[in-house]
């Protein structure tokens, strides 16, 4: 009973004063990394141990070039400075756009205190030539750090006009507003600068877009009027923190639905967040971020969401990456277990006589929510933070990105014969039986992927314009027809 009124407490506590939190994850992170400081992405990997060349040679072994097949949903991720150059690893051909992390704000003024490396990065360019567009953070944490801001118009133009500029000398596609902790007396403030912001960037760069990271937790009362925030173009929800830096007990940082209050509580869950959004916001302009990290705690005890504690000058807790999770689980002889309330996995283990609770996401909980996505017609996905799952070593999770949200077919009207495209019939097809393409013209290529984003060799057209289906088993597949009048991607199921 005693930690059922404790958690009750602490969830009715979260949604009225988030804020009172330590830090958020972003914070925490651009903290951690805050003393370096360098002119180039390849500083930033020597600095943390990795080595430039080597993530130079993995972009070889990445699809880092589109073919006509984007995903049926937006992935939009976070590329933090300290990544470095690790966008050599990043597969491109799932994402949509980028957002450069960040451009720190000086609340007194507008202008930054530091933008890092955006004017050196080499992500913009090896982005724009796979298709992706590349936007720019902005990052403002506290509320009196956001009341100076955007209480004071001469801050709130020189803003404006600095990431313009900015932007337009990169490039880039647009902004992204990370503002956290913002008291909701700045509310209508606020609301005036994202649309303000909105318009001049749609004015003075054709084709930008202009989007914010919410705070997991809806109000009707903050700060973020999202149904008034009319000129922006995306909103992305930051599905995590809901366990925290500052949580008092071990949790999960995003668990997936609602659950009894003696294990997570029925209120902090993605599920609700994104109900209580979509009754402010069309599903078509909302995007959920997911987390690519986990969350260790020192805690009390091995019960599951036990209080958590400073150890040895520790913290109490720090963020896990996927890949730190799963390296850990392989090496380490942890043991992966799954808590059902929060739908994640987790592990527990004792060091030095200490307790420790990993709660973390894998392909099982990102599938999970990517359903959630799905099931709810939101826009897409936002990933916290590219490159935490080491994609050139452990590529799962994009083959999972390809397998939720498979590119999309053609309308009906589309996949029939005409002279301007190649079609493919009979389709479903059984294996074995030619698959006629229709008309072709030079230089036409095809690509075929299955359903977890496996490339297969090229299909080889015979001279009656038909390709065989016998080395297919049963599934569904992925044909791009791209020649110079254009580029398809047809849904294509064998059947044994």
């Amino acid at each position: 009973m005693k930690k059922i009124y404790f958690l009750f407490l602490y969830t009715s506590l979260c949604s009225l004063a988030f804020s009172a939190q330590a830090q958020s994850t972003h914070e925490e992170e651009l903290n951690r990394y805050r003393h370096l400081n360098f002119a180039t992405d390849a500083e930033y990997d020597l600095a943390l141990g990795r080595d430039p060349e080597v993530l130079r040679k993995a972009k070889k072994t990445q699809n880092q070039r589109r073919t006509g097949d984007p995903l049926s949903k937006k992935v939009f991720g976070w590329h933090p400075y300290w990544q470095g150059e690790m966008w050599n690893t990043y597969d491109f051909s799932n994402l949509h756009t980028i957002a450069w992390f960040s451009y720190e704000v000086n609340p007194s003024t507008g202008e930054y205190s530091t933008i890092r490396n955006w004017n050196t990065t080499g992500l913009i360019q090896a982005a724009h030539s796979a298709g992706v567009k590349v936007v720019l953070t902005v990052t403002n944490f506290g509320e009196a750090n956001n009341a100076a801001l955007l209480n004071k118009a001469t801050s709130r133009e020189t803003l404006i006009s600095t990431l313009i500029s900015l932007v337009k000398s990169r490039g880039g596609d647009g902004v992204n507003i990370d503002f956290e902790f913002v008291a909701a007396a700045e509310r209508n403030a606020l609301t005036s600068f994202m649309n303000t912001l909105a318009d001049r960037f749609h004015a003075e760069i054709p084709g930008s877009r202009v989007s914010i990271a919410l705070p997991a937790s809806f109000s009707s009362t903050n700060a973020f009027d999202v149904a008034a925030m009319t000129q922006v173009d995306d909103f992305l929800i930051m599905g995590y923190d809901y366990w925290y830096a500052g949580s008092p007990t071990a949790g999960p940082v995003a668990p997936l639905g609602p659950s009894g209050w003696d294990y997570w509580g029925p209120s902090q869950n993605l599920t609700r967040s994104v109900d209580n959004y979509l009754t402010q916001l069309p599903a078509a302009k909302v995007l959920l971020a997911l987390p690519f990290y986990g969350r260790r705690w020192a805690t009390e005890s091995d019960v599951v969401g036990a209080a958590s504690k400073t150890q040895n000058s520790k913290v109490a807790s720090e963020s896990v990456t996927y890949a730190t999770a799963k390296q850990e689980l392989a090496t380490k002889g942890y043991v992966r277990k799954w808590n059902s309330q929060g739908s994640v996995p987790y592990y527990i283990y004792q060091e030095n006589n200490q307790w420790f609770q990993t709660y973390y996401d894998d392909v099982e909980s990102l599938g999970l929510k990517l359903d959630l996505i799905n099931s709810k017609g939101l826009a897409g996905m936002g990933i916290w933070a590219l490159g935490y799952d080491k994609p050139s070593v452990n590529p799962e999770v994009n083959a999972l990105l390809r397998a939720k949200f498979p590119p999309a077919a053609l309308a009906a009207g589309d996949e029939l014969e005409t002279d301007r495209q190649p079609v493919a019939y009979p389709n479903p097809v059984a294996r074995g039986q030619k698959m006629f393409l229709g008309k072709t013209v030079a230089g036409t290529q095809l690509f075929l992927r299955d359903a977890v984003g496996r490339t297969y060799p090229a299909p080889v057209v015979g001279g009656d314009g038909s390709l065989t289906t016998q080395q297919l088993a049963g599934g569904l597949y992925f044909l791009t027809i791209s020649s110079p009048r254009g580029t398809t991607t047809h849904r294509v199921v064998v059947v044994e």
